[in-house]
């Protein structure tokens, strides 16, 4: 398995001058070209990582997408969906399945990321840059934005402690949060978007079998997936389809000597 970093390096159409702290988010054009290369050359030799977020990242639908109050959601769906859409295994950063954003926090004495503070300091001093524009920088792609603490609920600190966090909890925590969001059909975290994944490993294993057995269930396993994406029957129902499919596709890969 492979992690690779190109797509969160930043764009090569502009140049940075201050690492990549004054770059810019790669435009989609280079997004869909760079994976779609990892996509292809990794065919038959090797396993990709598929990520847009982790502890020293920004958030991702901050930085790929637009975190207004009018696109948050839409952007956080569509950055989830490219993700799971794609051969590999996908990783989800606490937070991201949220649609959880950057923290915007105002003031330098509120990072406590050691790269955050030095940058701060060396670009204002060494290279004269306005306090302003560093801040904007850090506000941009400080890894902060990643280490807030996590947002369960619309209580103090976000549900996370009763004690005093380490980092202040992002300003929006009210309103994006779990408990807000588990029993919204409508949500980033909506319970028929969290079932696509394993919906479709049913139907990568189910044309396995249907390649190399014979077996024409690809069909049931495509219809699993749409009925459990609408959400038109219970998981009680479902489940059991998936789990099914699954345990023979991955019987089959056995055989074949895919997985051992």
């Amino acid at each position: 398995m492979i992690f690779q970093f190109e797509h969160v390096s930043g764009s090569a159409l502009k140049p940075c001058h201050h690492g990549k702290w004054d770059g810019e988010a790669m435009t989609m054009p280079e997004l869909r070209a760079n994976f779609t290369k990892w996509q292809k050359d990794l065919e038959g030799c090797a396993w990709n990582s598929l990520f847009l977020s982790n502890h020293d990242q920004p958030r991702c639908v901050s930085r790929f997408g637009n975190d207004s109050e009018q696109y948050r959601e839409l952007s956080a769906k569509m950055l989830a969906t490219m993700t799971h859409f794609q051969k590999g295994t996908p990783y989800v950063y606490q937070g991201e399945e949220l649609g959880m954003t950057n923290a915007y926090m105002e003031n330098i004495a509120d990072y406590r990321d050691i790269e955050s503070l030095n940058a701060y300091k060396e670009l204002t001093t060494k290279e004269n840059i306005p306090a302003k524009t560093v801040m904007g920088y850090i506000k941009a792609v400080g890894r902060d934005n990643a280490r807030t603490p996590m947002q369960w609920d619309a209580s103090e600190n976000g549900g996370f402690t009763s004690g005093t966090p380490w980092l202040q909890v992002n300003k929006n925590y009210k309103t994006i949060n779990a408990a807000a969001q588990v029993n919204d059909p409508d949500s980033v975290f909506a319970p028929a978007f969290q079932q696509v994944t394993p919906a479709l490993f049913g139907s990568l294993c189910a044309s396995y079998l249907a390649k190399h057995w014979k077996i024409s269930i690809l069909p049931i396993a495509v219809l699993s997936f749409i009925l459990i994406f609408n959400g038109t029957l219970g998981t009680g129902v479902l489940i059991p389809i998936g789990v099914v499919v699954s345990v023979l596709g991955a019987f089959v890969m056995f055989k074949k000597g895919m997985v051992k």
